[in-house]
């Protein structure tokens, strides 16, 4: 696939980020970064903005973290400190996997040196955790033509045998699955529950490695419940009780994987999602999006004609399949949300007949990066509410103000 072009419409991105700093890409991204729900050093993403004119050098900045922190790893590990080499391999992964998405190209060895570093340094998190994590292969062959039978996804575990209940995460366009939950403060792992994050189709390692499974109209909730299928396999997984979490693109699939599941099973038991994208059109959240955001799109998804990725975008619709989902929605926004306004959300869950909740923080955009810890901790604390069959109310938004 060649590298996606959009209309002569990159440079904007080089100029923003050339007088903004890496924030240009959306407002508090770099607050969500710094946040212990994803866990980046302050320093480091204080160096990143720093040094940052544009994407190339975005890219550098990270790589540099990447290398800085992946030696201190090694140093410490070499001397015994787990605690302290878990600490600073984290680091380096995350700066790896970042510098690799500014790559959208398939067969590049730029990319694939980046992200097999990033893969490389979470494995040094993997062999000190404090709780089990591991690496695991999701069988997926949906389609006799796809050039690879499984898809990887990280599957964290709290201490003891189980069996725990289980949360699929389900990062976003521009995350991957080792980025959320963070190691040193998972967030699941604290409330009891088990959390499995995907690289799903046209994701992360998925994309690397599965060039023919890039991300279509209906295949990511094909994928959530072909890992549903595989954690029924494992023992220390309670398959009785099985949410879904998404983030960003990942809110959109979270409800769509609950609406398979609700023809072909019903196993998920409560769908949740922060920073809806779930404007009907799927198209106007690209056009206000930083440039990148939807190329990056169209990389994940295998299209490099803008034209016919407009054509296709507005299948993404839940307007009216959101009525088949059976189990309680939970969906976080911000007020200034640029991506999806809370009124479009407003209006879609009123077509469904399942339980539903909104919470809309007050003066927030998309990553609702001022608000990161208590959006995600509260919302996962819901999750559990509804894994424990506690009462939901039917119907609930919520305005909640900030400082």
């Amino acid at each position: 696939m060649p590298k996606i072009v959009r209309s002569g419409q990159d440079w904007i991105l080089d100029r923003f980020i050339g007088t903004l700093g890496v924030n240009a890409l959306m407002p508090g991204f770099m607050t969500f970064m710094a946040s212990p729900i994803v866990g980046f050093n302050n320093a480091d993403l204080e160096y990143i903005g720093r040094t940052t004119k544009g994407v190339s050098s975005m890219r550098r900045a990270y790589e540099r973290v990447g290398k800085y922190r992946e030696g201190l790893a090694q140093e410490a590990e070499a001397r015994g400190y787990v605690a302290t080499a878990r600490r600073q391999f984290h680091y380096a992964s995350l700066a790896y996997g970042f510098a690799q998405y500014t790559v959208q190209e398939d067969h590049s060895p730029v990319k694939k040196a980046l992200h097999d570093k990033s893969q490389e340094c979470f494995g040094g998190v993997m062999r000190h955790a404090a709780t089990p994590i591991e690496k695991v292969e999701i069988p997926f062959e949906d389609e006799p033509s796809y050039d690879a039978k499984t898809f990887p996804g990280i599957l964290h575990l709290p201490a003891g045998p189980g069996p725990w209940p289980c949360v699929i995460f389900i990062p976003g366009t521009d995350m991957h699955k080792e980025q959320v939950p963070n190691p040193e403060d998972n967030i699941f792992i604290k409330r009891g529950m088990a959390v499995l994050a995907l690289d799903g189709p046209g994701q992360g390692e998925s994309l690397l490695r599965m060039l023919k499974v890039r991300v279509d109209t209906w295949n990511y909730e094909r994928a959530v419940s072909a890992a549903i299928d595989y954690l029924e396999t494992r023992p220390e997984i309670d398959s009785s009780r099985i949410a879904t979490f998404g983030v960003s693109t990942g809110s959109y699939w979270s409800p769509r994987a609950a609406i398979w599941e609700a023809r072909h099973g019903n196993r998920i038991k409560a769908a949740g999602g922060l920073a809806a994208q779930w404007d009907p059109s799927f198209v106007t959240e690209f056009e206000y999006a930083q440039p990148n955001f939807k190329s990056n799109y169209m990389y994940m998804a295998g299209d490099d004609s803008e034209a016919e990725f407009d054509r296709k975008a507005p299948l993404h619709d839940l307007r009216q399949d959101i009525a088949e989902i059976t189990c309680p929605i939970l969906i976080v926004q911000g007020e200034y949300d640029e991506l999806c306004t809370p009124d479009q959300v407003e209006a879609i869950l009123a077509n469904a007949k399942a339980p539903t909740e909104m919470r809309i923080y007050e003066d927030e955009f998309h990553p609702l990066g001022g608000v990161a810890v208590e959006a995600y901790e509260s919302a996962v604390d819901w999750l559990k509410d509804r894994l424990d069959q506690k009462p939901v109310e039917q119907s609930l938004i919520t305005r909640i103000p900030r400082l």
